[in-house]
């Protein structure tokens, strides 16, 4: 009878987010890890082949979305220096990185015909009075070293998320944006000051903005 040890942690893989593909041939998922080297959990990318119990190793990444064709798989690669829309080719098994963005994309949607995906991601909201909100009263120029820090002004619906640094947390809100695959044109379909896609989710770690439902349409850039 073997003993669980605290060291037995990181030998944990646990498969999520199963996706079959529309023809039922494949099945792509998500394998988790707990990383001993960065102390973070890691994921990767996997695709099985139900017939021959294959299984195809995509690397890093998460939220596998097959087009209605199941000739290709979307998925999302995310880093501290990049984020990446990534396309995995089931006929020459060859991944092509389709758009590189400054954000990481949530809520992948491919349309009917697969030729766009809609995808929420985290922008910023630049608004006409944020030049002027910057500018100090007056009265600021009598403030010494023993004076009270200034109060600090947010819109922000949370200050504090566990194991982020409060002036840390990212600007902005979740937009949602379509990308057309065959020329990589992305095109943001909202701007307002509030979150898209659903409400925030996993918020501890400021991963998942919300998903969306479906496109009726393969809507023209």
């Amino acid at each position: 009878m073997s003993v669980l040890e605290p060291q037995d942690y990181f030998r944990l893989r646990l498969p999520s987010d199963p996706q079959i593909s529309p023809d039922g041939r494949y099945v792509a998922y998500v394998r988790d890890w707990p990383d001993v080297i960065r102390d973070a959990w890691s994921s990767a990318v996997q695709v099985i082949d139900r017939k021959s119990g294959n299984v195809q190793d995509l690397g890093d990444g998460f939220q596998p979305r097959w087009s209605p064709e199941s000739d290709r798989l979307a998925f999302v690669k995310a880093g501290d220096d990049a984020n990446a829309i990534r396309l995995w080719s089931v006929a020459t098994g060859e991944t092509t990185a389709i758009a590189s963005l400054p954000s990481t994309p949530e809520g992948l949607r491919p349309s009917p015909d697969g030729r766009t995906i809609a995808f929420v991601m985290r922008a910023q909201l630049v608004r006409p009075d944020q030049a002027n909100s910057q500018t100090a009263p007056a009265w600021h120029a009598l403030r010494t070293e023993h004076w009270a820090r200034p109060g600090q002004y947010t819109e922000k619906l949370l200050r504090r998320i566990e194991g982020v640094d409060a002036e840390l947390l990212p600007e902005g809100h979740h937009q949602i944006f379509l990308l057309d695959v065959a020329t990589a044109t992305i095109r943001q379909l909202t701007f307002d000051p509030f979150e898209h896609g659903g409400p925030l989710a996993l918020v501890t770690k400021l991963k998942l903005a919300g998903h969306i439902s479906g496109l009726l349409t393969a809507a023209p850039l």
